[in-house]
């Protein structure tokens, strides 16, 4: 074997040699963590190298002095997801001085619909360990750098809430809320008495009052009208919504009004005629707080009188749309004492203009 020969085998043997003389002489490693996302430094990282583990600085540096060989560099901080990399040769000998680590951060998702049709709910409200949002326009909603141990919740009006959901750490969670269910009262709408029996139509179907006068609406959309009907009583109109407990008065055969003076004041004892064609006349008188009452109805044809000592007397045709309510004006009586026989001709005007 020559001599350039023996040379340049001992020349490959060194050189193969120096990367295992760095690799097994302790060395520093050294780097920042950031989030991926937005390039901020990540305080209070975890960095573990081999056996050893670190805490990122403030300005999420770190250092791990006695690194031997080519160990695995690992980091994870609360709300990210974990990270690693392999330490290349070129860190220990010196190559490559800082290394970056870039985590990214945990992320929630689902969707929120409705559990019976299945349709998304946009708008609706997501808490998650103290963070809120609100669903988009296809019930979507995303939550990122969320720390796992508190609970999933979501609501909406209408609907009740969902059953709170613990978070683990899970990627998705889906929600499905119920409508709150309606409660409908027919009631007498003078007497204020439940109506059993009342047949109530909502939304293309019918229910029958119960005997405490209720209808239970399992599922209702909001802002739905429901008609109620008894026979003998004037049919009554409300506004249903989910969770509400609505009113429904039906009018009986009974005209109730009132009697006030031009203050706002009832007025007692007036006097309230009622006439109908080929009927007795009916009357009564209002009580203490100028209301009255009387068997009729106000569609039917009829005329309705009223006097009171003091007032004009004022008079109402009855029909679908008028009032039973009355507002007396005072009667106000001038007149001029003359003696027999002092009238003089031409003093008919005179007269007039101071009455």
């Amino acid at each position: 074997m020559s001599t350039r020969t023996i040379s340049l085998a001992l020349s490959v043997a060194i050189l193969a040699t120096i990367p295992l003389l760095f690799a097994v002489s302790p060395r520093w490693v050294y780097g920042h963590v950031y989030d991926a996302e937005t390039g901020e430094p990540l305080p209070g990282a975890l960095v573990t190298v081999g056996t050893q583990a670190v805490v990122a600085d403030g300005q999420g540096y770190f250092q791990v002095p006695g690194v031997r060989g080519l160990p695995q560099l690992r980091a994870s901080a609360e709300a990210y997801q974990p990270a690693s990399m392999p330490l290349a040769l070129a860190n220990l000998i010196g190559l490559r001085r800082e290394l970056s680590l870039r985590l990214k951060p945990t992320e929630l998702r689902g969707k929120v619909i409705d559990a019976a049709t299945h349709k998304p709910i946009a708008g609706a409200t997501v808490r998650v360990g103290g963070r809120e949002l609100q669903t988009d326009a296809r019930g979507s909603y995303s939550i990122k750098r969320l720390v796992p141990g508190g609970t999933i919740v979501a609501q909406a009006p209408y609907y009740r809430p969902s059953d709170p959901i613990a978070y683990t750490g899970q990627a998705v969670q889906d929600l499905a809320l119920t409508l709150l269910p309606a409660t409908i009262t027919v009631r007498d709408e003078f007497s204020g008495e439940p109506l059993a029996g009342a047949t109530v139509k909502i939304g293309g179907k019918t229910y029958q009052s119960d005997s405490a006068g209720r209808v239970v609406l399992e599922r209702v959309q909001p802002g739905t009208e429901a008609v109620g009907s008894l026979k003998g009583y004037k049919d009554g109109r409300t506004t249903v919504s989910p969770g509400d407990d609505a009113i429904l008065n039906l009018r009986p055969p009974i005209l109730r009004g009132t009697v006030r003076d031009q203050a706002g004041q009832p007025l007692a004892k007036a006097l309230v005629l009622l006439r109908r064609p080929g009927r007795e006349p009916t009357f009564t008188y209002t009580d203490a707080q100028g209301v009255y009452q009387l068997s009729g109805s106000s569609e039917e044809e009829g005329t309705l009188i009223v006097r009171l000592a003091g007032y004009r007397r004022e008079e109402r045709q009855l029909g679908p749309n008028a009032s039973i309510d009355f507002e007396l004006v005072p009667q106000v009586i001038k007149g001029i004492y003359i003696p027999f026989g002092l009238i003089m001709t031409g003093s008919e005007s005179y007269l007039q203009a101071n009455l």
